[in-house]
């Protein structure tokens, strides 16, 4: 039998959690990690995780929202152990859009491992209670997508990115969360926009890591006129007019009804 583990990230926590999926559908804690722990770090405002295999290695990326913003590899061995790998911090290393990073979706492509990772790009301690960090000083208010080479020794290498505003790229401000597909050969990814945007970023995936717009769509757009945040709201209930008043069964009228013309004309021929 196969062993399926699930990696949850928890920006309260400041952690990830792994845990056996059992077939009758039961999950068992196994292992956690947390910020600062045991040569764990990038792991302060943790958002999101993606499980992968890379040769014979599995791996846990973590994207993580606060302290500037990066992702961490975590290596996950066969007893459920989970040790440290790679690391990757916005602003270093050639990684430019991981500020305040959302969400990592994890994807192969021409025989290599890649990992895309959301930047919601907002100065934290404004409007997102999520995001609160006053050790952070902001570096992109505009946000964007990073595209990530995973090496199976868990080495992370900056392949490709995009910013919103730039080339095109129109609809990734407060990126927050990303997809992976292929269509008609190529590979893509689609990101959901937070208000006031309230769109989505089509973006294709080149074998070089290059990034291309491809189509967006944002809230009240001609492409999108179904979007909609807040949400409208609801229809006015309707209710049924109030039926007429009547008198209760003991206090209506005992008197005989009256006698209709063709009973009179019955009652006088008898």
């Amino acid at each position: 039998m196969a062993v399926v583990w699930s990696g949850a990230a928890s920006d309260r926590d400041n952690g990830i959690l792994l845990a056996r999926v059992h077939e009758n559908g039961t999950l068992e804690a196994v292992s956690s990690a947390t910020d600062g722990a045991a040569g764990f770090g990038i792991l302060r405002g943790a958002r999101a995780a993606d499980a992968f295999e890379v040769g014979s290695a599995t791996y846990v990326a973590v994207a993580s929202g606060a302290a500037g913003g990066g992702i961490l590899l975590v290596r996950v061995h066969g007893n459920g152990t989970l040790e440290p790998a790679g690391s990757a911090v916005h602003g270093t290393r050639g990684f430019d859009a991981l500020s305040v990073a959302n969400d990592v979706a994890v994807f192969g492509m021409g025989g290599n491992t890649y990992a895309v990772v959301t930047s919601y790009g907002k100065s934290v301690g404004t409007d997102d209670p999520h995001l609160v960090d006053v050790d952070y000083e902001p570096v992109n208010a505009g946000g964007g997508i990073q595209l990530v080479r995973v090496h199976e020794n868990g080495a992370l290498e900056p392949a490709g990115s995009a910013a919103d505003g730039a080339r095109g790229f129109d609809a990734l401000n407060r990126a927050r969360a990303i997809v992976t597909f292929e269509v008609g050969g190529g590979t893509y990814a689609m990101t959901a926009t937070w208000y006031p945007d309230s769109g989505i970023q089509l973006a294709r995936v080149h074998g070089n890591g290059a990034l291309e717009a491809v189509a967006s769509a944002t809230d009240g757009s001609a492409a999108a006129p179904a979007f909609s945040y807040p949400p409208p709201p609801p229809p006015p209930l309707r209710r049924r007019p109030p039926r007429p008043h009547r008198a209760p069964r003991s206090a209506r009228s005992t008197a005989p009804a009256t006698p209709t013309r063709s009973e009179w004309a019955t009652a006088r021929t008898h």
